[in-house]
C-alpha cells in the first residue's frame, strides 16, 4: 500500500465554498483549547416511549454453549472469587503456545477497500435539504495511524475515517451542568477548503459528567489465541488498569477467554477482590486457534447471568480484547453480529477493545461494537490504556444517551452545495430521524461528537434580502434508563461565521486541520495536496497554542505523514 505522503491530486477550484463543522461534545475535562458557550436557540421535546414489549432477557441462542465439541465452553461451574484456569500443559503456563497450523476455517473477512471508499458527494439543498446521521465517538483510526507510523508500516486509506480522527482529539468545551445537553456554536473562515471563502462552523453538544457512576457489571472476553501473543502483555496492562480504576463493593468482573474453544476463567467477582481478579488476568496465555463466535456468546452468556441478581441501575457490559481475526468455529460474520445484537435486547452493551498490528481486522471490529451499542477503541500505547480505563472510564463505561443522531436541514437561500465529511457507514435516511426504532449511535458521559460539512454559499448579492440562517441542527436521542425520547434543535446563522483563520479559537484551528490531515491520509479528492508542508506548520502552531502532550504528538504525527 502506498503511502498517501506522495500522493497528490490537482485541486478543482470551487468559488464561494464554505465549511461547515458540527461539533457535538460531550462534557470532556482535558485541558487543551478552551472554549466560550455561546447562547443558544434551543428548542426541547420530551417525547414518551413508543409503545414496545418489555425486553427479552438473552434469547437461548446468546446463551448457547460456546463449544460443542468434547470440550465446552465452562466444564465445571465457578465459584464467584475463583479462578479456573483451563489446563493446556505445564509449558502453556510459561509461554505462548504456536498457532493451530490448520484452522478449522478460513479466517473472518469483512469487505475492504484497498482504498478508501468514495467521499460523500456534494447535495444540492433545493433537492435534498436535510443530512442525517447516527452519532459516532469511536476513535479507531486514529489509534491505526498513531501504531502505523511507530511501527512504520504504511498506513491503509481504508482504516482512515475522519469523523474518528477528528473525535480523538479532545476541544475542552465548558458544559452547562443544569442542562442535559447544552449546544454552542462558532466558526471562522478555514484555511484547508476549496480556494478562498471556506467557513469551519463548530455546533457544540456538552453533556456534563455525573458526580458519581452507576455501578457496572463487566465481562472481560479475552482473545488469548496465537494471534494476540505478542499484544498480551498489552492487553493485560489494560486490564490491570481498569481494576484500579473499579469501584470495590460496586462493581463486578467475570472472565472468559478463547482460542479454539471458550473458558470462563473467573466468575463474577466483586473488585474487592482485586487480587483474585489480577491472578486471573496474569494466568492468561495466548496459543492455538481463534473461536471468536463462541468466546463471544460464553461471554453475553456470563453477563445475562450477571443482570439476574444486580442492584438496580447497574450497567452491565462486555468487553472484548482482541485483533478481531476469527478462524475457528462459526466464521460467518453475520452469525456473529447476530449474537451480538441479541444481548441488546438483554440491555447489555458491548465494548471491543483492538489491539495488534497488520493483522488487525479493523472492519468486523467497529461493526461489532455499532451492532452492540456500544463503541470501539484501540489500544496502542500504555498511556492509551490508562485514558482509556483511568481518566476517561465514565464515557468508556456509563452510556447517557442511547441511538443518538444528529438532522442538518440547509437553508437553500444561504447554502448552494454542502458535502458532510466522514460517517459515511452512519447515514440515517432523513425520514427516520424521528423513528427511534432505527440504530444509532451510543454516547457516553465525556464524549466529544464531531461532523464536519463543507459548504458552497450563494454569493451575498444573490441571496435574499434577510436570508441570515445557514442551517437548523437538530439533535435527538433516547435516555439510556426511561427510553424517552428528547429533541433539540439549535440555529446557525451567518453571524456565527468569522472570517479569520489565523485569529479563531486553537480548538477550532485544530478541529480543521485534523480534518484536512485525515482526508489526505485517506485519499480524499478533496483533500488538501500538495500543502502537507503548510499542514505540518499549522499543526504545530495549533500545538504550541494548546499546549498539552496530545496535541503535540498529533502535530508530530502530522510532521512525519504529510510532504514538506
Amino acid at each position: 500500500m502506498r503511502r498517501p505522503t506522495t500522493h497528490h491530486r490537482p485541486i478543482r477550484p470551487l468559488a464561494g465554498a464554505v465549511a461547515l463543522v458540527l461539533v457535538l461534545s460531550a462534557c470532556s475535562g482535558g485541558d487543551d483549547a478552551t472554549e466560550s458557550s455561546g447562547a443558544t436557540d434551543e428548542v426541547a421535546v420530551d417525547v414518551a416511549p413508543r409503545d414496545a414489549e418489555e425486553p427479552e432477557a438473552a434469547t437461548e441462542e446468546m446463551a448457547t454453549e460456546a463449544a460443542a465439541g468434547e470440550e465446552t465452553a465452562a466444564a465445571d461451574p465457578v465459584e464467584p472469587g475463583q479462578v479456573a484456569v483451563a489446563p493446556r500443559g505445564d509449558d502453556a503456563l510459561s509461554q505462548p503456545l504456536p498457532v493451530d497450523p490448520a484452522p478449522d476455517a478460513p479466517p473472518v473477512v469483512v469487505d475492504e477497500p484497498d482504498v478508501a471508499p468514495p467521499a460523500n458527494p456534494w447535495e444540492d439543498p433545493v433537492v435534498d435539504p436535510r443530512s442525517t446521521f447516527g452519532l459516532d465517538v469511536d476513535t479507531v483510526s486514529y489509534g491505526r495511524i498513531r501504531e502505523a507510523v511507530a511501527s512504520g508500516r504504511s498506513i491503509d486509506p481504508g482504516e482512515v475515517r475522519i469523523e474518528e480522527v477528528v473525535n480523538a482529539l479532545d476541544y475542552d468545551y465548558d458544559p452547562d451542568p443544569a442542562e442535559v445537553f447544552g449546544v454552542t456554536a462558532d466558526g471562522a473562515a478555514w484555511a484547508w477548503g476549496r480556494e478562498s471563502g471556506t467557513h469551519l462552523l463548530r455546533i457544540g453538544l456538552t453533556t456534563p459528567a455525573p458526580e458519581v457512576r452507576d455501578p457496572v457489571d463487566l465481562v472481560f472476553v479475552i482473545d488469548a489465541s496465537g494471534s494476540m501473543a505478542s499484544a498480551m502483555p498489552d492487553v493485560q496492562e489494560s486490564l490491570h488498569v481498569l481494576v484500579d480504576a473499579l469501584e470495590p463493593g460496586a462493581d463486578r468482573i467475570a472472565i472468559v477467554t478463547y482460542d479454539s474453544v471458550a473458558r470462563s476463567v473467573l466468575a463474577p467477582t466483586d473488585v474487592e477482590q482485586a487480587d483474585v481478579v489480577r491472578a486471573a488476568i496474569g494466568e492468561v496465555r495466548a496459543g492455538g486457534s481463534t473461536n471468536l463466535a463462541d468466546g463471544l456468546a460464553l461471554g453475553y452468556d456470563q453477563a445475562a447471568r450477571m443482570t439476574e441478581d444486580q442492584p438496580a441501575g447497574t450497567n452491565t457490559r462486555v468487553v472484548l480484547l482482541s485483533d478481531g481475526i476469527a478462524n475457528t468455529g462459526t466464521t460467518d460474520v453475520e452469525s456473529i453480529l447476530a449474537r451480538v445484537e441479541g444481548g441488546v435486547d438483554a440491555g447489555i452493551e458491548l465494548l471491543t477493545v483492538g489491539f495488534g498490528m497488520g493483522g488487525f481486522n479493523d472492519p468486523l471490529m467497529e461493526q461489532l461494537a455499532d451492532r452492540g451499542d456500544g463503541r470501539a477503541v484501540y489500544v496502542d500505547t500504555p498511556d492509551e490504556a490508562h485514558e482509556l480505563f483511568g481518566e476517561q472510564l465514565a464515557s468508556t463505561l456509563q452510556t447517557v444517551a442511547v441511538d443518538a443522531r444528529s438532522q442538518v436541514a440547509f437553508n437553500p437561500d444561504v447554502v448552494a452545495a454542502y458535502r458532510l465529511l466522514g460517517y459515511d457507514n452512519r447515514a440515517i435516511a432523513d425520514d427516520d430521524f424521528r423513528d427511534d426504532t432505527v440504530d444509532a449511535g451510543e454516547i457516553g458521559a465525556g464524549h466529544a461528537v464531531t461532523a464536519l460539512y463543507e459548504l458552497d454559499l450563494h454569493p451575498a448579492s444573490t441571496r435574499p434580502a434577510g436570508s441570515e440562517e445557514v442551517a437548523t441542527v437538530s439533535l435527538r436521542w433516547l435516555d439510556p434508563d426511561t427510553r424517552r425520547a428528547t429533541e433539540i434543535a439549535r440555529r446557525v446563522a451567518l453571524a456565527d461565521l468569522a472570517s479569520g483563520w489565523e485569529s479563531a479559537p486553537a480548538g477550532l484551528r485544530l478541529a480543521g486541520t485534523a480534518a484536512a490531515w485525515a482526508e489526505v491520509l485517506r485519499l480524499s479528492p478533496h483533500a488538501p495536496y500538495g500543502r502537507g508542508g503548510e499542514l505540518a506548520d499549522e499543526a504545530r502552531r495549533i500545538a504550541d497554542a494548546v499546549g498539552t502532550a496530545e496535541v503535540a504528538e498529533w502535530a508530530d504525527l502530522v510532521a512525519s505523514t504529510t510532504d514538506a
